[in-house]
């Protein structure tokens, strides 16, 4: 029986002890639907001048529809952030794929195809320290201000097909010479399919700023540059009976930026509605080519590949506070 009445006034104390200290600890968690649109963009150059274009796909992205969570748990003035999300398997825009010839003055071949989401998935960690300002009264905070530090990784595969083009090189035209796409020379062809896969992985460093303007209403922005990237693709040109893969992978510094600006309204102590706006803008950057037209596997090419990125979205969640 003694064991018992330990044991009862053991958790108790340890009840009320957690309740003390309860405030100290913050854990949100917020299921969100997002609708994104952008261009990811991949690039490759002459192998004699690397300013030289040969080669621009640009897999535009008219309609991603996303499910996802984030999470906030924190202790005192220390929180980590958490976020992935999924994309719908849908169909998502028109991929434009142009070529060029050895002097980059005229566009030989342009063709579209229709592209269609396989997998995307986005997903990010980070670690804050808020800074604080609140009244003196009431010791209700209306602003604060956070150092963040995170890791974003993204994987995005689309594959594209049902496509046409307009096939201007000299190993196609009608007059065996090199021609603007639009010309009445070129050729008409079927295209019969190219599979992207993207990963992305960023390193951020930046801020979070929250404003108070009373008890049920914040606003927030949120800004971060990557001071590292490492971008790395994959596509797969589909022939009528064969394919070839073509493999670009940059690295950079301070080439990516995200921002964030968001609102949430509180309905209750630990339910509110979030609405937010998103941008990633990657730059232009420039690295290895592989490619494996005269080999069974890739190889190294003295051509350089290129990649860059715009993605925008809107967010409308729910925050729910568990403590």
């Amino acid at each position: 029986m003694r064991n018992y009445c330990f044991l009862f006034v053991f958790f108790v104390f340890g009840v009320s002890a957690f309740s003390e200290q309860k405030k100290d600890f913050l854990l949100e968690i917020t299921p969100y639907f997002s609708f994104s649109k952008g261009c990811l963009n991949e690039l490759i150059y002459s192998s004699s001048d690397d300013s030289i274009m040969k080669s621009k796909l640009e897999w535009n992205l008219n309609s991603l529809y996303q499910f996802g969570a984030k999470a906030k748990f924190g202790w005192k003035n220390i929180y980590i952030l958490g976020n992935a999300d999924f994309a719908l398997p849908v169909k998502c825009g028109t991929l434009y794929d142009s070529d060029w010839n050895a002097s980059g003055e005229i566009k030989t071949i342009y063709s579209k195809l229709e592209e269609n989401v396989g997998l995307i998935f986005n997903s990010s960690i980070g670690l804050g320290y808020n800074f604080s300002l609140a009244n003196k009264n009431t010791e209700k905070k209306y602003f604060t201000f956070s150092p963040l530090f995170t890791f974003d990784y993204s994987y995005f595969k689309i594959e594209a097909g049902n496509g046409y083009g307009y096939f201007g090189a000299e190993d196609y035209s009608l007059n065996g010479k090199d021609v603007p796409w639009n010309s009445e020379y070129a050729a008409y062809h079927k295209v019969y399919g190219i599979d992207l896969e993207r990963l992305y992985f960023n390193f951020f460093s930046g801020f979070l700023c929250e404003i108070y303007p009373s008890e049920k209403i914040l606003f927030g922005f949120n800004l971060n540059f990557s001071f590292f990237s490492y971008i790395v693709t994959y596509d797969k040109h589909f022939a009528k009976n064969s394919w070839y893969n073509l493999n670009g992978y940059q690295k950079g510094s301070f080439d990516y930026l995200k921002f964030s600006v968001y609102s949430s309204y509180k309905f209750s102590s630990n339910i509110a509605a979030l609405i937010e706006l998103d941008l990633l803008n990657g730059n232009l950057m420039k690295g290895n080519f592989y490619h494996n037209y005269y080999s069974s596997k890739p190889v190294l090419s003295r051509q350089k590949s290129g990649s860059s990125t715009i993605l925008y979205g809107l967010k409308i969640g729910m925050t729910f506070s568990v403590f």
